[in-house]
């Protein structure tokens, strides 16, 4: 485990008797503010915290407060800023944010709940580059709440990357990692000590430096919560997708490059790569949804000091995607990316794996005739995918074992009569392609 650089997270300290909730809350801090989860965990927060509590979103620009809430306002939905958010200009991969003693005391003192977002997400990017922006966050998010220890309770968003792939030697039979199973940092270490990341079998041989780094992250807020009695409760999403309701994200989005990408190199609905190829994705608005309705839950017992997975039940086939796609060339909206069937529309890429899979290698195929009727910044994000060692099968997700969220759905169902898990259903995709020929016309 990486040192944590200062003596305030290692301490012994006593805890708190009581784990606030969101509802309880007298202020809540936010990092990640301006991201696409951090956007929407804002609009949940708000609606759960009372009306005289305070939401300290940390927006990086500069140190000027006035600047950084331009920058927030700038990212945020117009309805969803209101008198209660108050923007603390910082740096989250700074010591104390950046900000002098007093302030980063001040902030403590305000605050009962943290929510923390932010991070760095790369599949190419080595740890060292991961660490920064990943590990050195919840470093000063540790550091924040050990002022106040036990009165300050995390709720920490991880990833599906910290637990092992499929093929090595940690990973039995079972389909998927259970919640209890792996809920803390000695079940993560004993998957390392069976040797649940040697990944010689998987992914070329590579332990992605992101997946190193959200392991590292979590190793240290499970300490944290061990040794200085800071309640956390951990979330592990898998692919967080663009937002339902409008498709925003998309504009970003490798699974929707990828496609249409597939597409513009002549894929047609007889390549069963469409139906191996799931859509692992959870809208990012369903992922803050079930962050915020945990963390609005009074009896801190039923979450505290656990792990909870969100990942979709019945993802859809992109063919569904890839069809909708085609549909809107078809209509006009991106006639300028029909692909010239040229053969030589990029270099050769993909994982070593790739050739003995008759299926990803039509599909590679494909996807290196569609890449020059790519706009360049949509062109450079699938080539960056198909510069990964594990290649398509690593971008189709074949090397992942799913996780299963029993519990948090179990939670769900319990608090709002519902799971509030949206699968990115047929309506859903039909928003993202939307969304996703309004942002590729505009790139063109």
């Amino acid at each position: 485990l990486e040192a944590s650089g200062s003596d305030e997270v290692v301490k012994r300290l006593a805890p708190s008797k009581t784990v606030p909730s969101l509802g309880r809350a007298r202020g809540v801090f936010l990092t990640g503010a301006t991201g696409l989860l951090g956007r929407c965990l804002m609009r949940e927060i708000l609606a759960r915290i009372a009306p005289d509590a305070a939401l300290f979103c940390l927006v990086r620009d500069g140190s000027i407060a006035g600047t950084a809430r331009a920058r927030l306002e700038e990212k945020a939905d117009s309805n969803t800023l209101d008198c209660r958010v108050r923007v603390i200009a910082g740096d989250a991969t700074h010591r104390k944010f950046g900000l002098s003693d007093e302030e980063h005391a001040r902030l403590a003192a305000s605050i009962d709940v943290v929510v923390h977002s932010a991070g760095v997400v790369s599949a190419a990017a080595p740890y060292a580059s991961m660490a920064s922006g990943n590990v050195a966050p919840a470093r000063e998010v540790l550091r924040l709440a050990c002022l106040r220890p036990g009165a300050i309770v995390v709720h920490h968003v991880s990833s599906s990357a910290v637990l092992p792939p499929l093929g090595t030697p940690a990973t039995s039979s079972e389909e998927s990692w259970s919640e209890s199973a792996t809920g803390s940092g000695k079940a993560l270490a004993s998957l390392a000590a069976k040797g649940g990341y040697d990944t010689a079998e998987v992914h070329g041989g590579t332990w992605q430096g992101y997946a190193q780094a959200k392991w590292v992250t979590e190793m240290l807020v499970w300490a944290t919560a061990e040794s200085c009695g800071v309640p956390v409760c951990v979330y592990r999403p898998g692919n967080i997708g663009p937002r339902s309701d409008d498709g925003l994200g998309c504009e970003g989005d490798g699974t929707m490059a990828l496609a249409l990408a597939t597409i513009a190199g002549g894929w047609t609905s007889d390549m069963r790569i469409g139906e191996r190829w799931r859509l692992w994705w959870t809208p990012a608005d369903a992922v803050a949804r079930a962050i915020a309705t945990v963390a609005a839950i009074e009896n801190g017992d039923v979450w505290a000091n656990r792990a909870l997975h969100v990942d979709p039940v019945e993802p859809l086939p992109a063919s569904a995607l890839m069809n909708r796609m085609k549909v809107r060339m078809n209509a006009g909206v991106w006639k300028r990316l029909e692909a010239s069937g040229s053969d030589d529309g990029g270099s050769e890429g993909g994982g070593d794996g790739d050739d003995d899979d008759d299926d990803v290698s039509a599909w590679r195929r494909a996807v290196l005739a569609g890449l020059h009727a790519l706009p360049p910044t949509l062109r450079r994000k699938v080539e960056s995918l198909l510069a990964l060692k594990s290649g398509l099968t690593g971008a189709m997700g074949a090397a992942e074992r799913r996780m299963d969220g029993t519990e948090l759905r179990a939670l769900l169902q319990t608090e709002e009569n519902g799971d509030l898990f949206m699968d990115a259903c047929e309506e859903v995709l039909g928003r993202y392609v939307d969304a996703f020929a309004e942002h590729v016309r505009g790139e063109r």
